[in-house]
């Protein structure tokens, strides 16, 4: 049962922290994300260390972002359909409880200096292949203890608080690894997180609805499937927004993930260090941005105001692809993270709002798994471009791309004729 404010107005800033549920897992997830952060640096440094005499040490490398990446597009369909028939706060512990302990045996391997490049790759695919079903069972979960009201300002706070921890997590990392076995002092501070996490779990009192019991088999895997499909196909929002939020999302990723590190070299005259403060200029935009979502009223009209923060964030992407200049650049990232977080937030609080809850696990897992593939075919597709085209007009072309499809999106008749009030959700 979601617990509200009572006698509080519904958007009053940060209210969703007095939600007791709500506050002791935003900061178990706080925590674990941190880790997390600071894993995935930690992990690709002891891999470096173990292949970079090899011939091979490039594959090598790319193998854990694959062994990362997979799972989030081949399994998390099928997590979605478990989640549904599970309850949620038990998957989210034992979840941790398996993540925890394989980053555990990889911080034993790296601090016994018995790791090797294949023992590491299949423990990154066991942490990944756990984390498909923690993701959405944790949209699910959220869906039950926050009320209604209060989603769209839970979901900005953990947006928010999610980009600190991608701006922080690095900056520890990159200090611990300059000691003496740091990256195996960052994998078991990463190990305690998911204790922290699973404790704050155990700390919840949750009363969830009954699952689904009726039998998995091949048929009724797919039979769920399609009904995760359905469900997004018969909501309005999903089958009209969806689409135009996958296409943004293949304009902008291969920007962010690979041309920004061909462009600031080489036409801003920037070095590493000026790369990592345009990203963090990103971080530091999505983290204002949340908090500022988080204090807005909920009478705003949330599809306008999200496809109006598309076509900013694109007018940004295209401008950066223009100016010579490192500080013009942190700039126009951080406007383009301030408005991204309330695309994200926005997109997926409706989906979790309207969706529901015993479909809402395949549908979340599904999306995760669509917009997931999106990142390496953009990176493959303006990569190639890259060899033909220079980079500077390559990236103004994307963040135009981005743009037309933004002004689409906004010009939709769905999104004119929105409002605050909610779309019809789908029956199940």
């Amino acid at each position: 049962m979601a617990e509200s404010t009572q006698g509080q107005p519904a958007q009053k800033r940060f209210a969703v922290l007095r939600n007791r549920n709500y506050s002791i897992l935003f900061i178990g997830q706080v925590t674990s994300q941190l880790g997390d952060g600071m894993y995935t640096i930690a992990l690709m440094w002891c891999m470096y260390l173990l292949v970079h005499a090899s011939p091979s040490a490039a594959m090598w490398l790319a193998v854990i972002p694959i062994a990362t990446f997979l799972p989030r597009v081949v399994v998390a369909p099928l997590a979605g359909v478990l989640v549904d028939r599970w309850r949620k706060l038990p998957t989210m512990i034992w979840t941790d409880v398996v993540r925890g302990v394989a980053v555990a045996v990889i911080a034993i391997l790296v601090t016994t200096h018995s790791a090797s490049p294949w023992a590491l790759a299949l423990l990154a695919f066991v942490l990944a292949v756990a984390g498909t079903a923690f993701q959405p069972a944790q949209a699910v979960l959220i869906r039950h203890i926050v009320s209604r009201e209060e989603l769209m300002q839970a979901n900005s706070l953990r947006g928010s608080a999610n980009s600190a921890t991608q701006v922080l997590a690095p900056a520890i990392a990159g200090a611990l690894l300059a000691f003496p076995n740091g990256a195996a002092i960052a994998l078991w501070l990463d190990a305690v997180s998911f204790g922290v996490s699973i404790l704050s779990l155990l700390f919840m009192r949750v009363q969830e609805p009954q699952p689904q019991t009726r039998p998995l088999t091949s048929g009724v895997l797919f039979g769920d499937i399609r009904d995760g499909l359905k469900a997004v196909y018969e909501l309005p929002y999903t089958k009209v927004l969806t689409p135009f939020i996958v296409a943004y999302n293949f304009a902008v990723c291969a920007v962010e993930a690979s041309l920004i590190y061909l462009y600031v070299p080489r036409y801003m005259h920037g070095n590493g260090s000026s790369i990592g403060l345009i990203n963090a200029s990103l971080g530091i935009g999505e983290v204002i941005g949340g908090l500022v979502l988080a204090g807005v009223t909920a009478r705003m009209a949330k599809e306008k105001t999200m496809t109006l923060a598309m076509l900013i964030a694109s007018l940004c992407m295209a401008t950066f692809g223009a100016v010579h200049m490192v500080w013009a650049g942190a700039v126009l990232f951080f406007i383009g993270g301030f408005c991204m977080i309330m695309v994200n937030a926005t997109f997926f609080t409706r989906i979790q709002a309207e969706i529901p809850p015993e479909w809402l696990g395949r549908v979340w897992a599904l999306l995760t798994a669509v917009l997931s593939a999106t990142l390496p075919l953009s990176n493959l597709v303006f990569g190639a471009l890259a060899t033909f085209i220079s980079v500077g007009p390559l990236i103004v072309f994307c963040g135009l791309l981005a743009a037309v499809i933004s002004f689409a999106a906004f010009m939709h008749p769905l999104v004119r004729r929105s409002s605050a009030a909610p779309s019809t959700s789908v029956e199940a």
